[in-house]
């Protein structure tokens, strides 16, 4: 993660904040924990069943954490004077090159026999998340469904960028309260108004296809959920956060997991864990305890983070190959299952850091531009730098 604002009466100072660059593999990890309830079949259909009820929503409760955070962390290293356009480039350049050859890996495995051409070119284009059809949305590397809303939300960031800048610090509680309350109140619309025939397969926790496209794939249902991880930036970086001591903060977490088995499918995606996440998130950035540093901010949390995008996104091609390999009707007792998901894992992070590495390579030989100042903070704009600490520097 670049660096955000140093604020202070005294002048700018830069530092990296690396609990903060280490918990972006958590997101990502719990997608890949879903995704074996799909691609490894256990022969003990208990244990199947125990697996699927426990860890096969969880990649739904990433993605969510996933959005926040990215909301949080754009917001967080916003620079002054950015350009739409340049800003555009810089994420396009991060997410499209790691799609384009997941999307190539996927094609290979499946074959075409699994997607249309009308799907893969929309899948191509990261428009496939605006339709209803599974067909499309579901298309080839099914998990890139989820770069289809952040490309939108990089299309609306700096618009929203512009309007939470010139919010004063007094209301961005307020509009973090108002995005909240957005995303408890989709699920509570949608199974008010959205007829449960025809029934969804389990997997996609809730009562039909159209329910779970509404709440999970849509990309404007998703944008409070980014939006959310903006207001707590600004939140943090203008001093107005409530210091919460992080090991408090990550109880959350599990209490959240808890209540989202106990709740109605659409509301297990997002909503019975966004106030979890949008304390844990903030509560990270503005820890300063050694606590933050060891859990998240340590070598190996930040080296998988790095590799966090193409990880995500090579993971199901991965699965499903070897899979493939080892008998497609296959099953597999408890302890072969969990060597077969160890072996997904270690191979997809391989390949993850393959890609990054490339990417990494490529984005240093493209033209450069003069890089902007950083954006100002609420706080600076009103000249409340006092309120803005050493521990909000990152």
């Amino acid at each position: 993660m670049t660096n955000a604002t140093a604020a202070g009466g005294a002048g700018a100072a830069r530092s990296r904040h690396l609990p903060l660059d280490g918990v972006r593999f958590i997101p990502m990890f719990l997608i890949f924990l879903s995704h074996v309830a799909l691609t490894v079949p256990f022969a003990s259909l208990s244990f199947t069943k125990s697996y699927f009820k426990y860890f096969g929503g969880v990649g739904q409760i990433g993605v969510s954490f996933f959005f926040v955070l990215s909301g949080f962390v754009l917001a967080w290293t916003a620079r002054r004077k950015d350009t739409v356009l340049a800003f555009l480039r810089r994420r396009i350049v991060r997410i499209y090159p790691i799609h384009v050859v997941t999307l190539l890996l996927a094609l290979a495995v499946f074959g075409t026999a699994m997607t249309t051409l009308d799907s893969s070119l929309a899948n191509l284009a990261l428009i496939q998340s605006w339709s209803s059809e599974p067909r499309w949305f579901n298309s080839l590397n099914a998990p890139s469904w989820s770069l289809s809303p952040l490309l939108f939300f990089y299309v609306a960031f700096p618009l929203l960028h512009r309007l939470l800048h010139r919010l004063r610090p007094q209301f961005l509680w307020w509009c973090a309260g108002a995005m909240v309350a957005l995303v408890i109140a989709l699920p509570a619309v949608v199974r008010a108004l959205v007829p449960a025939d025809p029934a969804a397969p389990p997997f996609f926790r809730a009562t039909s296809m159209k329910a779970f496209w509404l709440v999970e794939i849509f990309p404007p249902s998703r944008l409070p959920e980014f939006a959310l991880g903006m207001v707590l930036a600004y939140l943090v970086k203008s001093g107005r956060w409530i210091r919460i001591p992080l090991p408090a903060a990550l109880l959350l977490a599990p209490i959240g997991y808890v209540v989202s088995l106990n709740v109605p499918k659409e509301y297990q995606m997002s909503a019975a864990m966004i106030i979890p996440w949008a304390v844990i998130v903030p509560a990270i950035a503005a820890s300063d305890s050694k606590f933050g540093e060891t859990l998240l901010g340590n070598r190996m949390m930040v080296w998988l983070s790095k590799q966090g995008l193409a990880f995500m996104l090579v993971q199901y091609p991965v699965m499903i190959f070897f899979d493939k390999q080892f008998g497609i009707t296959e099953t597999y007792t408890v302890t072969e299952g969990m060597g077969l998901a160890a072996l997904d894992l270690v191979t997809s992070i391989a390949l993850a850091w393959i890609l990054t590495t490339c990417i990494d390579w490529l984005i240093a030989r493209l033209p450069s531009s003069p890089r902007p100042q950083p954006v100002e903070t609420p706080a600076e704009r009103t000249g409340d730098r006092e309120a803005l600490t050493d521990r909000t520097t990152a």
